[in-house]
């Protein structure tokens, strides 16, 4: 019997943006605050138009020069973060996100759980005060219609903070517009030999590339959610490999690609760059952009290239310098667009040299 997995749809996070006075509205009902013009000013409320990421601060109530009363206990900081969370989601889920079509602020749904990770005492920034509590939680994802598995959402953190008594004076978010609509699809399985071509991410989140993994390296199925500046249309699984400070992913749905680089000198003493897709369809199309670290004040970011993936044959050339690639993939046939960057590393670059045409 073929084992199944879920590939969880996402909407444009715009529709967060364009509605963020509605979303406020339910955060500040979710803590018992009239929503008005007045008391708005007190504030700080923001969503990233390109992840969706939500992030509210009571200003005046976060980092004062005294001593808050707070609370005793991790048990009592984590209740009230609870029945908040409990609030907002109801509030989220209600007439007014629905009829207009929003995706709640938080997953409501039986596809998801929202698992408490931490609860600690926050100390002042700058004073020996105690600031707030702060209870942090994660997302699961369930990873089929008929196991009872939740599999977690890397990279997706709710944190809130609580200061004076059981006021919420922070809440922040690290999850994306959705429906929560998904299709299934056949679970993937790996042979530990194919890991040399997958994506690696050091312990600082960079991505680097590895071929000497160990040979039985501990897996585990994870999904995972992008960064804050970059875009997301679909939450995918993978596997997860662990070693050190290291740890590669490789493709756990037909879906799902991760993407690497091989560099190798010319003769002429350029860097060629070769592009690696591992996983989905085969059907990709690709663009390739840089900024160079020591330059970027004056030149910004630049197209490299961009053509049809052909395996093997899709490279770049690159003069002597140093460079941060910024590469987009995006699969043809399923419509999953997938970003991975990487710096290269090469000799200080000579004067009126630019680097050259892709070779597709």
């Amino acid at each position: 019997m073929k084992e199944l997995i879920r590939v969880y749809s996402l909407e444009d996070p715009i529709i967060w943006d364009e509605n963020k006075q509605l979303l406020l509205k339910a955060i500040l009902k979710a803590i018992n605050m009239p929503f008005s013009m007045g008391v708005k000013k007190e504030f700080a409320f923001q969503v990233n138009p390109v992840s969706g990421w939500v992030n509210f601060e009571w200003q005046n109530q976060l980092w004062t020069s005294f001593q808050k009363r707070v609370l005793k206990t991790p048990q009592e900081a984590k209740k009230v973060a609870d029945t908040f969370l409990r609030s907002l989601i109801k509030e989220s889920a209600g007439k007014e996100f629905s009829s207009k079509k929003i995706p709640p602020i938080l997953p409501h749904s039986i596809h998801t759980k929202i698992v408490h990770k931490s609860t600690r005492l926050v100390p002042h920034q700058d004073r020996f005060l105690i600031d707030h509590w702060m209870v942090s939680y994660a997302v699961q994802l369930k990873k089929n219609s008929t196991d009872t598995e939740f599999i977690e959402l890397e990279g997706s953190t709710i944190t809130i903070r609580i200061g004076f008594n059981d006021n919420i004076i922070g809440f922040s978010s690290q999850w994306r517009p959705s429906f929560l609509q998904s299709e299934e699809e056949e679970l993937v399985h790996h042979h530990e030999e194919e890991h040399s071509d997958d994506e690696t991410h050091d312990h600082d989140e960079t991505q680097s590339t590895s071929s000497d993994q160990e040979e039985h390296e501990e897996q585990t199925i994870i999904f995972e959610l992008a960064g804050e500046s970059e875009f997301q249309n679909r939450i995918v699984p993978y596997y997860k490999s662990a070693e050190s400070h290291h740890s590669s992913y490789s493709p756990a749905s037909s879906t799902a690609f991760v993407i690497s680089l091989s560099e190798n000198y010319t003769l002429s003493g350029e860097k060629e760059i070769s592009i690696q897709i591992n996983g989905g369809s085969g059907d990709f199309a690709y663009s390739v952009h840089a900024f160079k670290p020591d330059e970027v004040f004056e030149e910004g970011h630049f197209k490299i290239a961009d053509g049809i993936y052909r395996e093997g044959d899709s490279k770049i050339y690159l003069p002597k310098a140093i460079y941060n690639l910024i590469i987009w993939v995006a699969d043809v046939q399923t419509g999953f667009i997938r970003k991975y960057e990487q710096s290269i590393y090469s000799f200080p670059i000579t004067d009126g040299e630019t680097p050259s045409e892709s070779i597709v």
